[in-house]
């Protein structure tokens, strides 16, 4: 199989987490709002923002 012909089934599995990620958001957030309370999402989200900081910072390193 030749490369261009692979390229649509690469760019599809790269892009299935990130895509699933915005789909689950909504209602995960949705969840934590009506289960929880205003400020655990926002510690969620914040949370996750500073995982994401120390993930990027992590793949600068080993850049």
């Amino acid at each position: 199989m030749t490369a261009r012909l692979r390229y649509p089934l690469v760019v599809g599995r790269l892009a299935r987490p990130g895509l699933i990620a915005q789909a689950l958001a909504p209602p995960a957030g949705a969840f934590v709002l009506t289960h929880a309370s205003p400020d655990a999402l926002w510690w969620l989200l914040l949370a996750l923002s500073l995982a994401n900081l120390g993930l990027v910072g992590a793949l600068w390193r080993v850049r």
